[in-house]
């Protein structure tokens, strides 16, 4: 796309001062999450795809496996999803 370190350090200047200053919050408060989560899995999906462009073939499947732990911190596991079998005292 042919940006360079400017574009790379006016964006961390945007996003660190509105971090500090507190309009990034503001921002994100406005747009719903419904718009948001699109645009969120596009970016995913794109940083997948470079990952796998990027490394070696025989890399691969360490690739894959590393988004695999993301993903299963949103799933609950097991013990937290079956109820206790201790009795009531």
């Amino acid at each position: 796309m042919g940006s360079r370190a400017g574009y790379t350090l006016l964006t961390g200047l945007f996003i660190g001062l509105g971090g500090i200053l507190g309009y990034v919050s503001f921002i994100v408060e406005l747009i719903p999450r419904a718009v948001l989560a699109p645009i969120l899995i596009f970016v995913a999906l794109e940083i997948m795809v470079q990952a796998f462009l990027s490394c070696p073939r025989r890399h691969a499947v360490a690739a894959a496996f590393a988004f695999f732990q993301p993903w299963r911190d949103f799933w609950p596991s097991s013990t937290q999803t079956r109820p206790s079998c201790r009795p009531n005292a």
